[in-house]
This record gives structure tokens, C-alpha cells and sequence, in this order.
């Protein structure tokens, strides 16, 4: 048994010996509006590796390093996904740098046992919507949709948040980004649908509107105008839960699973449909349990390094405040079969200090609030960014800006909404209140 032991790692340690170990370099600044990116490769680089990077840059500086300027999509040159938004206004820009190197995104196969609940669960969902849509022609590109792609991603993300809420270096803001930049690369959600979300959190309008923007998208159409009367059943939250006390009412689906679940509790089963959906989801909790041990060795080196005028207001980078860089390095796998993808993120801000100070006696917006407000901005049609621009300009050293940006009016006229403490408020008020509270500061 020894000498089968001490062979076992003779072999390993031949295995590692043969295992030679590449490096990448990335090396990234802004410039007007666009991202310059250098990659370096380690000397002992295949040349099909070169050959690859050559056809994805514009130049190449020497034997091992190539150069480019990029907009919005990153090249996938070490492997992965990658994006540069840029989001520009009179008070400012913002940038947001997200990218993928490589890894697994997908982990439902190893994880099956673990998810057991998940596909009977959708495939009430599935059930459900067929009750509201079925009868449309268009309901079986929804349903495809449902069945292949969204179950697999539904079963990550329960990965992601499983693996972000037990990990020793736990950070849920991290976890989130993941799970929203799996979302973006999927086509979940647009730039805009963030905008919205962002910056009216508490209108649950922008919520139903996604939803229907969303399954309207999925059966074929541009937007969810086209088949709204469908889709009504996601107007409002009343609708919603009129919709699902009439599925699990009707459903004989639920009728067995309620009268399974009594059996093994040993009582008598619930003829209130608040208490069958109660029931339903008890039924369907899905505990993740399942672990796997890393036992194959890492063998490609990426270091990546992003140069910034200052510290970005978030990222899960190092900061380094003397090279103005924020810098990320990890091992990652070369044949892609069990690593976690290696996620680098961070978004930069660039105040437009001329512009603030020139019209607020001060720079007002900055970092989380520059963003904010960008974001807010970008939400607004060409034509109501314009009259918002104009009007800022024309309140130029107004003692009483505040008070006068809250009488403006956007010549369509939208109308004011309901926040979460029932208060109406105006498309404005968010931007208004991000000046008022700079310039209280």
C-alpha cells in the first residue's frame, strides 16, 4: 500500500512538472470615451496564442505585446466577457468596467442533488403563464425560452448566491455584481432597464413594466405596448396576486402536491388559496449542500491593471493611490472545468468640475452621486435631456436654483407618481434632490 501511495505522488508530482504555466498582463487607462488596452504575454506563450491576439488588436508593440482601442466590448483575448459603459452629461462621465476571465459560469450539472426543487417549481411558473398566455400564438417561444434557458440560469444564480452567502470572504455586494453581470451577459436587462430601476426604486410601475417588457421580449416583440392587453395581469400588484389565487386554485398540478404535502405532514389539506401557495412554496425550499474540492492545479497567471485619475467609487480591485491604478491577479484554470469565473469590476467617475463649478459655485456631484444621476439622465428621452440641460444653464447662479428646478416641467408632461410612503412625486425629484443635498454640502 505504501509504495502504490508514494507512486500515486511520484505521478503527481510529474503531472505538475508538466503542467507549464502561462501569464497575462492587461494593462487599461480611459481615453475620450474609449477604453486602450495593452495585453503581455509571458515568453513561453504558444505562438497560436500570439497569433490569436494579433487578429483581436490593432497593433503590436513586440513579440509578446499587443494594443487596441475599444469602446464598448472588450476583446476575449484571455477568454471571457467583457464591457466599458460610458454614460456622459453636462455634469459629467461615468464609466463602468465589468469583466469575465474564463471559468465556469455554469455549475447546475454538479450541483443537481442540490436543486432538486427547481425544476417542478418552474415548471408551475411555466404553468401558470401558460393559464394567462397560452392561448396567444406567440406563447411557444416563451415556453421554449422557460424550459431550457432560464431553468439552467436560474439554477446558477441560486449557485452564485449560495457560494457568495457562505464563503469565509463574504462581501454581498460582490455577489450581487456577479449576479447582475450573469444577468447583463444573458440579455436579462438592458443598460436603460438599470437606469430605470436605479433611479426609481420605489415605483413599483418600473418593476411590472420590466416584467412585461421582458416576457413581451421573449414572444417576439419590441416592446410590451404591442400585446398589452395579454399582459395585464402583470399591470398591478392586485393583478398579480388575482392571477397566481386563480392558478393555484384551478391548477391540478398544486391540487396534488397540496394533498402529497398533507399526507407526509399528516393533516388535512388547506382549501384557502393563500394557504395552498403557502404550502406550495414550503414544498419547493431549496436547501444547497453540496460541496466540491478543488484538486486540479491552477496554471495561467492574469494580472490586470486599470490606471484612473483617482480611487474608483467601486470596485473589487486593489486600489493603489501612488500608481493610480486598481489591480486584480489570480490563477485561473486553463481548461475552464471547475473555476469560478475570475470577475473584475469598477466604476469610475469624472465630474465635469469646469461645468458644477461655473454653475453651482462648486463641484455638487461626484463618485456615488455623479453615478446616480447619470443614470437618471441617461433615463430621460434626447428631447428632455435637452430641456433639463437648458434649464440648468438658464438657472446659472440663481440664489434660488433648488426651488426653481422644482416648477420645471418637461414639455410632454409626465405625470407624477406614488413612492413607497404614498407620496407623489415628479421625474425631477430625484435629480433635484442630488443637487440640493451637493450643494447643502
Amino acid at each position: 500500500m505504501r509504495h502504490k501511495f508514494l507512486s500515486i505522488v511520484a505521478l503527481g508530482f510529474l503531472f505538475l512538472a508538466g503542467c507549464e504555466e502561462y501569464e497575462y498582463t492587461i494593462e487599461m487607462c480611459f481615453e475620450d470615451g474609449r477604453i486602450v488596452r495593452r495585453v503581455i504575454c509571458s515568453e513561453n506563450m504558444p505562438n497560436e496564442i500570439r497569433a490569436k491576439l494579433k487578429e483581436m488588436y490593432e497593433k503590436q508593440i513586440d513579440k509578446n505585446t499587443f494594443e487596441g482601442q475599444f469602446s464598448v466590448k472588450l476583446p476575449e483575448d484571455v477568454g471571457g466577457f467583457g464591457r466599458c459603459s460610458h454614460l456622459r452629461n453636462p455634469m459629467g462621465q461615468v464609466y463602468i468596467y465589468h469583466e469575465r476571465f474564463r471559468g465556469k459560469d455554469e455549475q447546475a450539472q454538479d450541483l443537481q442533488k442540490a436543486y432538486a426543487s427547481v425544476d417542478p417549481l418552474l415548471d408551475l411558473v411555466i404553468e401558470w403563464l401558460e393559464m394567462e398566455l397560452g392561448n396567444h400564438p406567440n406563447f411557444p417561444q416563451l415556453k421554449t425560452f422557460c424550459t431550457t434557458q432560464m431553468r439552467s440560469d436560474l439554477k446558477n444564480l441560486c449557485t452564485y448566491a449560495w457560494l457568495g452567502s457562505r464563503s469565509m470572504n463574504s462581501d454581498s455586494n460582490k455577489t450581487a455584481f456577479r449576479i447582475m453581470h450573469y444577468l447583463y451577459e444573458r440579455e436579462y436587462f438592458t443598460l436603460d432597464d438599470v437606469a430605470r430601476l436605479a433611479t426609481s426604486p420605489d415605483d413599483e410601475r418600473v418593476y411590472f413594466a420590466f416584467a412585461r417588457r421582458f416576457i413581451a421580449k421573449k414572444m417576439g416583440y419590441e416592446n410590451e405596448e404591442t400585446i398589452a392587453k395579454e399582459l395585464s395581469f402583470l399591470a398591478n400588484e392586485e393583478n398579480i396576486l388575482k392571477s397566481v389565487l386563480q392558478f393555484v386554485s384551478t391548477s391540478d398540478t398544486i391540487k396534488t402536491i397540496v394533498q402529497d404535502q398533507s399526507k407526509k405532514e399528516n393533516q388535512e389539506a388547506p382549501t384557502d388559496p393563500n394557504d395552498i401557495a403557502g404550502l406550495v412554496m414550503k414544498q419547493y425550499q431549496i436547501e444547497l449542500d453540496t460541496f466540491f474540492i478543488d484538486i486540479f492545479p491552477e496554471n495561467d497567471q492574469v494580472n490586470v491593471k486599470l490606471s484612473l485619475p483617482h480611487k474608483p467609487s467601486e470596485t473589487n480591485g486593489q486600489w493603489d493611490e501612488n500608481k493610480r491604478q486598481v489591480t486584480w491577479s489570480r490563477k485561473i484554470r486553463r481548461d475552464k472545468i471547475v473555476d469560478l469565473p475570475f470577475l473584475c469590476y469598477a466604476t469610475f467617475t469624472q465630474p465635469n468640475e469646469k461645468y458644477q463649478k461655473n454653475h453651482f459655485g462648486k463641484t455638487i456631484l461626484k463618485d456615488e452621486e455623479l453615478t446616480l444621476y447619470s443614470f437618471w439622465h441617461k433615463d430621460l428621452t434626447a428631447k428632455q435631456q435637452q430641456e433639463w440641460d437648458r434649464c440648468l444653464t438658464a438657472l446659472k447662479g440663481k440664489s434660488n436654483l433648488v426651488e426653481k428646478l422644482k416648477t420645471f416641467r418637461f414639455s410632454d408632461r409626465p405625470k407624477p407618481h406614488k413612492n413607497s410612503r404614498g407620496e407623489f412625486i415628479y421625474l425631477t425629484d430625484t435629480a433635484i434632490e442630488l443637487i440640493h443635498s451637493g450643494l447643502e454640502q
